[in-house]
């Protein structure tokens, strides 16, 4: 019930947030991403103290990493599948 409410509320509300709406296209490469941040961060450095500044630091970092990714797999779109959509 509480699920299908806030599905039904999403469908009629818009939400205009740019975070959110970059979320929401790169939702595959922040989701395979995700954890790649929260390891190196707890092996490498003392962030783990307090909760806080590594959820931010990780935040940021995985958003970072996601741009790139998905700038790396479109180029590699473009260069491998381009030559057939241009016929």
């Amino acid at each position: 019930s509480f699920v299908c409410t806030g599905i039904l509320l999403t469908m009629k509300l818009s939400l205009k947030n740019p975070l959110i709406q970059y979320a929401g296209n790169h939702v595959f490469s922040l989701f395979i991403l995700q954890r790649l941040p929260m390891l190196y961060l707890s092996e490498t450095t003392e962030l783990e103290k307090s909760p806080y500044v590594f959820f931010a630091v990780t935040f940021v970092m995985t958003f970072a990493i996601s741009a790139l990714f998905d700038w790396c797999v479109d180029r590699l779109d473009k260069r491998t599948f381009g030559r057939f959509v241009n016929r």
